[in-house]
């Protein structure tokens, strides 16, 4: 039963000790924070992709709140395309401290614009989940004769 609510045997990485220094940089504390952003290549990777600069040299003590005027700042698109360039940058970052192999940040950014590509010919092909403009669907009575 307890494999069913999901206390399998996977719960076990959640026991993997974390590292207290950044791997690449040796920054004293490592956060979700210093990952997405004020790590060196990072940084870089999303100086390459016009992130607006005040998003890079404002503080933020927690990494919603970045999250949050990143969002306030930025349009529908580009939103999109800034939450693809965060996660080539937190894969970035697994190769290298998994695999022990890390990108170039010109590399991370081509990857990212090639998969926001994908994205968009795939939502151009494809019909939307959810349309943009409402479609009232109502019950209506069926004419004499059909039966549900």
């Amino acid at each position: 039963m307890l494999k069913q609510v999901g206390f399998g045997h996977h719960r076990s990485f959640r026991k993997l000790k974390t590292l207290p220094k950044c791997p690449r940089w040796s920054f004293e504390k490592e956060t979700l924070l210093h990952a997405l952003k004020d790590c060196p290549t990072e940084r870089t990777i999303l100086f390459i992709g016009y992130l607006d600069n005040r998003l890079l040299v404002k503080k933020y003590d927690r990494c919603i709140d970045w999250l949050e005027d990143a969002m306030r700042v930025l349009d529908k698109k580009a939103a999109a395309n800034f939450i693809i360039v965060l996660w080539n940058n937190w894969n970035n970052q697994n190769n290298f401290i998994l695999k022990g192999k890390e990108d170039a940040a010109q590399a991370v950014w081509d990857k990212a614009k090639s998969l926001r590509h994908d994205f968009r010919i795939y939502n151009l092909v494809h019909d939307l989940i959810i349309h943009a403009t409402p479609i009232c669907e109502r019950w209506e009575k069926p004419m004499k004769g059909y039966t549900k």
